[in-house]
């Protein structure tokens, strides 16, 4: 279906909209998809604060180069953009649980933090934990020297009330 140039435009605004305030950005090829597929994909996006917008590629290609983000042209097939929201590795771990079960869609490339990333990076970066539990394992290594000290005075008052004991026992 045709558009408008005012619909053109209009789309090209909301890309570039899309593009300024986005943590990480995914170009997907998502011929293959059912349009319930498709569908579940954005529900399942959209739960990790991300985005799944369709366009026309040459609107895609536009909006990339005035928001001087570097990109693989031209871009062929069915392209999707996926923005994230708060979180830049979040959306990308649900997109790749999503391609594990239905093999599509294909990652093109993705930007994050002015560099563009190729598939393979994108699908490293989607196995880096989550936030939580980065700072979970960051605190526990820092409690772990302090634990160790109070396990090792806590031994010697073990031993001194086993020797105690020990002697008590031997007199009786």
């Amino acid at each position: 279906m045709a558009l408008s140039k005012e619909n053109k435009t209009k789309q090209l605004a909301n890309l570039k909209a899309t593009l300024k305030t986005a943590k990480s950005v995914v170009v997907a090829d998502y011929t293959g998809l059912s349009v319930n597929q498709t569908n579940d994909l954005r529900k399942k996006l959209a739960e990790s604060q991300a985005d799944l917008t369709v366009a026309k590629n040459s609107l895609i290609e536009l909006a990339l180069r005035e928001e001087k983000i570097d990109g693989e042209t031209p871009f062929v097939g069915q392209t999707a953009i996926i923005t994230a929201g708060d979180d830049a590795l979040a959306p990308l771990k649900s997109l790749f649980e999503f391609i594990k079960e239905f093999g599509l869609p294909k990652v093109k490339l993705g930007f994050m933090d002015g560099k563009t990333l190729t598939s393979s990076d994108v699908e490293v970066l989607s196995k880096i934990p989550s936030k939580e539990i980065l700072i979970g394992k960051m605190l526990g290594s820092l409690m772990s020297p302090i634990s160790g000290t109070v396990n090792v005075l806590a031994g010697l008052e073990r031993k001194l009330v086993y020797a105690v004991s020990a002697i008590a026992d031997k007199k009786v």
